[in-house]
Parts: C-alpha cells; structure tokens; sequence
C-alpha cells in the first residue's frame, strides 16, 4: 500500500530528534523555499538544540565582502543556523558560504539550508559551487509542493459532501440541505469522489 502524504509527514516528524542530535548538516529542496523553514524550526525545536539559538543568515549579510562567518557561527553557536534558498546566491555569497562551511566544522551548530528543487541539476552542470551543496547536504529533505489552497478547499468540500450523502443514503436534497448548498453543488462535488 502506498504511503500517504500525512503518514510520510508523520515520519518525518518522528525522525527530527535524531537528526538534530546527530548534528548533520540538512538541506531541504522545496517548492516554495519558504515552505522549508517550518522544517528547519521543528528540527531546532525537536531536541536538544531546543532553547538555544535560532539564527537566520539573512542573504544582505552574505553579500558583504567583508561578511565574519566566525560571529555569526557564535551567535547560533549549541543551536541551528538556517540559511535560506542557497541556489540564489551569486559568486560572493558562494565564497562566504564556503567560508562558513569550512568554519562550522569546529562548532557546535546544527547548518539547515532550502534550495528549489533544480539546485541538483544546476551543481551537475557546473551552475553552483558542489563543495557548498555538498557540504550543506548531509540529509537531503525533499518537500512535495504543497497543494494550493484552492485545491485543498476543494478536496474539503468533495469530502464533507460524500460524508453527508453517506449519512443520509444517498438522498441528494437532504444532504444539500445540512450542508446549506445547492443540490448542483453536491451532484458536482459527488461525481468528483
């Protein structure tokens, strides 16, 4: 039987205690990327590192020449330092991030970086830094999109409607009439289950 988007979600959750203790680096592909930090702050919020600093490298700060990954590995120093959406950033935040990377290595802080699902691609062709994806990449979270909210109101309505035929037999007036909608509604919605 395949696995549900909820049941994968549920292990996924289970799994963040681990992860955090571990300490490994963890780059999160989806689609939105702003999708990705709800991950990012459940992992922070999961374990150990629970409490201690979340710090957020805000791509401003990376586009600076004279950027200080030593303070800023500090500052998120026993906790998660989240940088987001690693495939925009251009040549001089590429060096920064090697930088930092090359740094973190004798701290204790947990990197969580979001990249678009194409960064992949865009490192086999030479089109971003492997020494930075790779030294994010230590688990690799892949994100389904998230449906729309369009999409999701619309499986709700299907749902409530097959839920209220099912309880009164089938007899499509009076489930129209709990639910407040026209019987069209529930002759479209009930085709769609």
């Amino acid at each position: 039987m395949p696995q549900t988007t909820s049941s994968l979600s549920q292990q996924l959750l289970a799994s963040l205690p681990d992860l955090s203790r571990s300490g490994v680096a963890v780059l999160v592909h989806a689609d939105p990327v702003r999708s990705a930090e709800a991950i990012a702050r459940a992992l922070h919020g999961s374990d150990d590192r629970r409490g201690k600093p979340f710090v957020t490298l805000l791509p401003t700060l990376l586009e600076s020449e004279t950027f200080d990954a030593e303070t800023m590995l500090a500052c998120a120093s026993g906790g998660v330092l989240f940088i987001p959406d690693i495939g925009a950033r251009d040549a001089t935040e590429q060096r920064n991030l090697v930088r930092l990377l090359a740094m973190a290595r004798d701290v204790d802080v947990q990197l969580v970086a979001t990249a678009d699902v194409s960064l992949p691609e865009r490192v086999h062709r030479g089109e971003f830094p492997a020494d930075v994806y790779y030294g994010l990449a230590g688990v690799r979270l892949f994100m389904a999109p998230a449906p729309s909210r369009r999409e999701t109101l619309r499986q709700k309505t299907t749902r409530a409607i097959t839920q209220a035929l099912q309880s009164v037999n089938g007899d499509v007036r009076t489930a129209a009439g709990l639910l407040g909608v026209s019987r069209a509604t529930v002759y479209r919605h009930a085709r769609r289950a």
